[in-house]
């Protein structure tokens, strides 16, 4: 797939390995499962938003993608819309909207996540989870981490 020439630029090809897939995998896993037992909305939502970016990095190496030079959360979600073929757009746009969402809070001004966003949240992100893993198994089975096949 040919990507449009400014998220290239921040793209830099290299082969990756099951071992560099299979962690950002047990890390979101845990971090989705962390998010649901924390009681402070903010904090389940920066851990939420966390196992999305671990997600998108698997999508992007397992690729044959790394991110280079600045906005390496942009550049993640922003890959999704090329290299995700199932819903890619629609996670891109929502992963964006919550990096979006958590600079504002962390560099700008406090902001109020409710329980009910980080709800839905974390049940976009456990489907984007799964259609990960369907994608690894069926077009780069050798990535597909041994916990998860």
């Amino acid at each position: 797939m040919k990507l449009p020439e400014p998220l290239e630029k921040s793209l830099k090809s290299q082969m990756t390995s099951a071992q560099e897939i299979g962690y950002p995998v047990d890390i979101a896993h845990r971090n989705l499962k962390s998010a649901q037992e924390v009681s402070d909305s903010m904090v389940a939502f920066t851990i939420a938003y966390n196992a999305a970016v671990a997600l998108s990095t698997v999508v992007l190496r397992a690729c044959g993608y790394r991110t280079i030079g600045e906005g390496h959360h942009e550049t993640l979600f922003e890959s999704l819309k090329y290299l995700f073929p199932k819903d890619g757009e629609t996670y891109a746009a929502l992963f964006s909207q919550c990096r979006r969402m958590r600079n504002k809070a962390t560099y700008v001004e406090p902001i109020i996540v409710t329980a009910t966003q980080v709800e839905k949240l974390i049940k976009a992100i456990r489907e984007f989870e799964a259609a990960v893993l369907a994608l690894l198994k069926k077009v780069h089975p050798q990535f597909v981490p041994k916990s998860k096949s």
